[in-house]
């Protein structure tokens, strides 16, 4: 399997407490590497290893946390 990277537009406008929610949520997921999220423009980059998680859980943990998105980009930045 691979070790992937996502980006999202999140729809929504983002203060500190958001950033912190969503960091914390996402972090909980084995297999996840990193998270970034830039509070200004509202781009969110995950890192994960596809072996422990998948794009569809992480999807739906922002659904249920009641965020809209649209992926920008996924890529597979390394084979393990």
């Amino acid at each position: 399997m691979a070790q992937v990277s996502i980006q999202y537009a999140l729809d929504h406008e983002l203060d500190a407490h958001d950033v912190k929610q969503i960091k914390q949520r996402l972090d909980e997921f084995q297999g996840v590497e990193s998270v970034a999220l830039n509070q200004e423009n509202g781009i969110l980059c995950v890192d994960f290893n596809d072996r422990v998680t998948d794009q569809r859980c992480l999807e739906q943990c922002l659904r249920d946390m009641e965020y809209r998105f649209s992926l920008i980009d996924s890529i597979i930045i390394g084979m393990i």
